[in-house]
């Protein structure tokens, strides 16, 4: 036997301290859960996923809302956004050509 082996059977065979033993008077029962076949004792919990379910079901049923029924939405003008890009466009450019040049 090597001497790890050994070592380790020692220290597995010595005795525990008397302080660590329990007595068998306070010792707590046993509480193994015990299996049963029988589900007309489990109470059965809702599904989150059925009122997902539920609910996306819902929006793609409901009918579309109509044009006079929707908030009026917020449109950026074309004008705008093209000048927005020109000018982002135009900034990358600019960084790029005083990185190289």
């Amino acid at each position: 036997m090597s001497r790890s082996k050994s070592s380790l059977a020692k220290s597995s065979v010595a005795k525990p301290s008397t302080a660590e033993t329990v007595s068998p008077g306070t010792a707590a029962p046993d509480t193994a859960a015990k299996l049963t076949t029988d589900l007309s004792q489990v109470e059965a919990m809702p599904s989150p996923a059925l009122d997902l379910q539920e609910n996306l079901r819902n929006a793609w049923t409901r009918p579309a809302a109509t044009a006079e029924a929707r908030p009026e939405e917020r449109k950026i003008p074309i004008g705008w956004a093209l000048t927005v890009v020109l000018v982002g466009c135009a900034a990358v450019w600019a960084c790029v050509a005083l990185v190289i040049f």
